[in-house]
């Protein structure tokens, strides 16, 4: 499964059996892919300038967001 998070100016797209993959909102230029561990099953869950990712292999991922 594929799952999508969005936060100005970003996409986060989480898969089970890749990297995280951050891109440009407004362009769809990839910006930045992160494998922690085994993938993820779950939306990144985004609040205020924090992001949260609970991956396949049990790690809660707590991500500061930065601006462009």
């Amino acid at each position: 499964p594929v799952e999508l998070s969005m936060r100005e100016p970003y996409v986060f797209v989480s898969t089970s059996a890749g990297p995280l993959t951050v891109l440009d909102r407004a362009t769809g230029a990839p910006l930045a892919r992160w494998m922690p561990s085994h993938g993820f099953n779950t939306p990144l869950v985004v609040s205020g300038k924090r992001a949260f990712a609970f991956s396949n292999g049990g790690y809660l991922y707590a991500l500061e967001l930065a601006r462009r």
